[in-house]
């Protein structure tokens, strides 16, 4: 902005530059800022989310608040990311780094959708380098049984369509969820979300089944000691027909997995198990 000369970033940078020593220019700016979110929050119906990239100058805490009150009444069921407006928001965006736990202390309690790039850069660049389809998948599955959301980020091209590296991947994922989707929309973190590296869980949003994700395929039977089924539980292989012979011992909770789901897997990465369980706490009683 023109009339903002207080980053150093800015090809408009002028030393010396404070709200004091530029009353005019700083309040051009404050007012632009605020009518482009007012634009933003009244003429494109229903906002659901809208994430602020950075916070206002220093100074200018007043009016990040009054700003912040506007949105709120123009948009009452809005959620707004905590970035440069801390306890005026609602979810927090852990950036390169995905938290080790649902207590990770970094989360401060609050909601938390992990963002991470797709390629080297959050914007579009020739000849970048993508990370996986592989790493798509399995940071979704991660995320969602600590307890978050994940959003890998995506740049158009010039032209404004999509790389083909970009629709790999993300169609990838797409056919992981049209057979496994259950067990991640609207379902809720179970009370422990691993068991040793490859596996994790989610739950429905009612309790009473555990969707027990098993990240290799196990080979001819999945054994997990984090959950208990219960008596005459039906358990299931998402996009596999048919209920699953299984067991329960000292050895934990045993499911066979016949030959001809193994000749016929449901998919490529990634295989749930979606078991009516015990609550977990009941094991130990």
């Amino acid at each position: 902005d023109p009339d903002y000369g207080g980053d150093d970033r800015s090809p408009f940078y002028r030393p010396g530059y404070s709200k004091e020593s530029e009353p005019q220019a700083y309040n051009a700016f404050m007012q632009r800022s605020t009518d482009s979110v007012r634009e933003i929050c009244t003429k494109y119906g229903k906002i659901d989310i809208l994430s602020l990239d950075q916070g206002l100058p220093k100074g200018a805490w007043p009016d990040t608040v009054r700003i912040v009150k506007m949105i709120r009444q123009l948009q009452p069921d809005i959620l707004l990311r905590n970035r440069g407006i801390g306890p005026y928001g609602d979810f927090l965006t852990p950036e390169h780094w995905v938290p080790s736990g649902p207590s990770d202390p970094r989360l401060e309690g609050m909601a938390w959708e992990a963002i991470e790039q797709l390629t080297k850069r959050w914007a579009y660049q020739a000849n970048d380098v993508f990370k996986s389809k592989e790493w798509v998948l399995s940071n979704l599955i991660d995320v969602v049984a600590k307890g978050g959301n994940f959003m890998p980020g995506v740049s158009p091209l010039p032209s404004g369509k999509f790389p083909p590296e970009t629709i790999e991947r993300l169609e990838y994922a797409g056919d992981w969820l049209r057979v496994n989707g259950e067990a991640i929309y609207n379902t809720r973190r179970w009370e422990t979300y691993q068991e040793g590296d490859d596996i994790r869980f989610t739950r429905d949003k009612d309790g009473t089944h555990v969707y027990a994700i098993s990240m290799k395929w196990p080979g001819q039977s999945f054994k997990i000691q984090s959950v208990r089924a219960r008596q005459g539980s039906a358990i299931t292989l998402l996009g596999a027909q048919g209920k699953l012979k299984w067991r329960q011992g000292n050895d934990g909770l045993v499911i066979d997995i016949p030959e001809s789901i193994a000749m016929h897997k449901p998919c490529a990465q990634a295989y749930v198990f979606k078991i009516e369980a015990q609550p977990f706490q009941k094991q130990y009683e």
